[in-house]
């Protein structure tokens, strides 16, 4: 949709799937739908299956290779490993903030999750009191969701 004009724009089922061939119902819970966002003139769009970008003057709809997002979009993953401290397999970088700090979700204790300020160079990460088991919006441009449940964080969704 045209956000001042409120018309629509695009109209697409490509890459969401089969209606003749797939289990939609299936498909769709394990996989993130979302506008990524826009760079290059195009909208960037995750799908069931696989990125796609949609060009708003012609309405085109290309997949694309997640690897050739553009090297500044502002949706890039934060890919950082996790500081000697910090358990990996505990560690959800979201944003790398201008001043090289990460905000990521670390182990709680109860297989519950907390947000934490990870210092560059830093041995360990420094939690966001009061923030363990909490649901926690994060600003556009995070590597994860908008909306992360810290009482149930996604740890298998961790950039590696």
């Amino acid at each position: 949709m045209d956000t001042r004009t409120g018309e629509e724009v695009v109209r697409s089922a490509d890459g969401m799937g089969d209606r003749a061939t797939d289990d939609l119902a299936a498909l769709y819970p394990d996989v993130e739908l979302e506008v990524r966002g826009f760079a290059d003139g195009v909208f960037w769009i995750d799908t069931a299956e696989g990125t796609r970008t949609v060009d708003p003057t012609d309405g085109r709809v290309a997949a694309v290779d997640p690897g050739d997002e553009p090297e500044d979009a502002p949706w890039q993953e934060t890919v950082a490993p996790a500081p000697a401290g910090v358990e990996p397999a505990r560690w959800l970088p979201l944003q790398r903030l201008a001043d090289g700090t990460v905000v990521a979700v670390v182990d709680g204790g109860a297989d519950e999750g907390v947000l934490a300020t990870c210092a560059p160079g830093a041995d360990r990460c420094d939690p966001v009191p009061g923030s363990a088991g909490r649901v926690v919006r994060l600003p556009a441009g995070s590597a994860s969701d908008t909306v992360v449940d810290l009482a149930e964080p996604r740890w298998e969704a961790a950039p590696r």
